[in-house]
């Protein structure tokens, strides 16, 4: 892996909307007669397909859908062929065969859904198809599942809340984790479980509501990311918990309809969408090994103690992770100039030796900092940035200034 974290990728050749994505495997992609995108991304949407070869970091064109779909969903099929099922008010669903690089069309098709539904692929084989919005514009409740290899549909029960623009993510118990979306003209924070052969069930809300988001699973979870009033932040989903913590954030905000796949090596790829009306061909790579780094020193200030000295008071940082550890080492900067940017704490003597370390203290708690030997009369500004163990430093705090007394 060339890092932790996201970081960019090669960018799609041209932008589509709402793609949909996933990698190549199973039966169809292995042995002497593999074909050669095996193994490769493919994404369709907005009537287009191509391949991403993860190894190359290269992008391919691949023959179009017939109905050229505006936003479909696609499932891998566990003879390695695609299923393309519903988009633009279709009813109908395609398969893609990588094998020959051709579509074909498969009867009968769902409820026909303009776009914002779902298609998980179950442990059996059989295709779970959820909410999205009807013909007529709506957030639908309906849930059916499409048996590929005959083509039959059966209810699948009904959603707790009518959902479009949702994520539905198959966990390692066979469930299907159903998040965020949006319905009756707002986004959606809820989620709920759908569980072969005992139906739906509620699940721990989202940290924040989300729509048009990208999820992806993990090993023990489900990572979601985008899709909300903050387009780079990120959560996962702990099944054993049935909560939400959050993750790293992305490196470039997705408001809207952007794709994720999980690739054999562990890493998640996500491209396309949107940041507010521009169509995004960005591509990124997330690792899930990412530590994160300290974060922000929440509050600061400098207060005078005598003529030679001055306390400089700060609350001790963790991280964007739930119950991080407490840094317990500051890079601490003093200038006689405000420190207002990056530039001036560069610039700014560092305190300490370079590292100031204290004893170990809760996220938030205050700490003090003596500072002696100072011109009585004089004033002083400080920043501060914490370091965990790893060396990783946190972002600047705000600025704080006191002058000694005279």
């Amino acid at each position: 892996s060339p890092g932790k974290g996201w970081h960019p990728a090669a960018p799609l050749p041209a932008p589509v909307a709402r793609p949909a994505a996933l990698q190549l495997d199973g039966p169809g992609c292995s042995g002497a007669a593999a074909p050669e995108p095996c193994g490769d991304v493919v994404l369709v949407g907005d009537g287009k397909a191509f391949s991403y070869d993860p190894d190359d970091d290269a992008w391919a064109e691949l023959a179009p859908p017939p109905t050229s779909p505006s936003a479909p969903e696609l499932v891998a099929l566990l003879d390695g062929r695609v299923l393309s099922v519903g988009g633009s008010g279709d009813a109908r669903a395609e398969i893609y065969d990588p094998m020959s690089d051709s579509w074909s069309l498969t009867e009968p098709g769902t409820t026909a859904r303009l776009e914002g539904h779902s298609a998980t692929l179950l442990a059996d084989g059989s295709v779970l198809v959820v909410g999205g919005l009807s013909a007529a514009g709506v957030a639908t409740t309906a849930a059916e599942i499409i048996d590929p290899m005959d083509g039959t549909v059966r209810d699948a029960g009904s959603l707790t809340f009518a959902r479009a623009h949702h994520s539905a993510t198959l966990l390692a118990d066979g469930s299907v984790l159903v998040a965020g979306g949006e319905g009756e003209g707002d986004l959606r924070s809820t989620a709920e479980l759908f569980v072969p052969g005992s139906g739906w069930q509620i699940a721990f809300p989202m940290h924040m509501a989300r729509a048009d988001h990208v999820a992806a699973p993990l090993a023990g979870g489900v990572l979601v990311a985008g899709g909300g009033s903050e387009a780079r932040a990120a959560e996962l989903f702990d099944p054993g918990s049935s909560s939400w913590r959050r993750a790293p954030s992305l490196v470039v905000g997705r408001s809207a309809g952007a794709a994720a796949v999980v690739l054999s090596d562990g890493r998640i790829l996500v491209t396309g969408g949107r940041s507010g009306e521009r169509l995004l061909t960005a591509t990124e790579l997330y690792d899930p090994d990412f530590d994160p780094p300290p974060g922000r020193v929440a509050r600061i200030n400098a207060e005078p103690s005598s003529r030679h000295e001055l306390r400089l008071r700060f609350t001790a940082a963790g991280s964007d992770r739930d119950d991080p550890p407490p840094a317990r080492a500051y890079i601490v900067k003093q200038s006689r100039r405000p420190i207002d940017d990056a530039a001036d704490f560069k610039r700014a003597r560092s305190l300490c030796g370079g590292v100031c370390r204290f004893r170990p203290a809760e996220v938030g708690q205050l700490l003090t900092l003596r500072i002696t030997g100072l011109r009585p009369g004089t004033r002083y500004h400080y920043a501060v940035r914490a370091v965990d163990a790893a060396g990783r430093r946190g972002p600047r705090s705000a600025g704080a200034s006191a002058k000694t007394r005279g």
